[in-house]
């Protein structure tokens, strides 16, 4: 939750963890990241698209399907969330 809403702004409450991930740190050689995934949903009405940290970010929803790309392993729990 607390990262969520540091990167987009948004509050959210978690409707389910989805799993763990260890993956090859991205920033530190040699050290193993742990993500952890979850299902969450706004807690507050939302725009299509907002800008957060004064323009930095643009965030924008998509519709979400089984051929959605994401970053990496990070999709790994996509079908999960569909299912539901």
């Amino acid at each position: 939750m607390r990262e969520l809403l540091e990167e987009t702004g948004l509050k959210v409450r978690v409707v389910r963890e989805l799993g763990v991930v260890e993956q090859p740190s991205w920033r530190v050689p040699s050290f193993r990241d742990e993500n952890h995934f979850v299902h969450a949903v706004p807690t507050t009405p939302t725009r299509e698209e907002w800008d957060h940290a004064d323009g930095a970010i643009h965030c924008r929803w998509i519709p979400l399907a089984a051929t959605t790309s994401v970053f990496a392993e990070h999709g790994v729990f996509l079908q999960a969330i569909l299912r539901s």
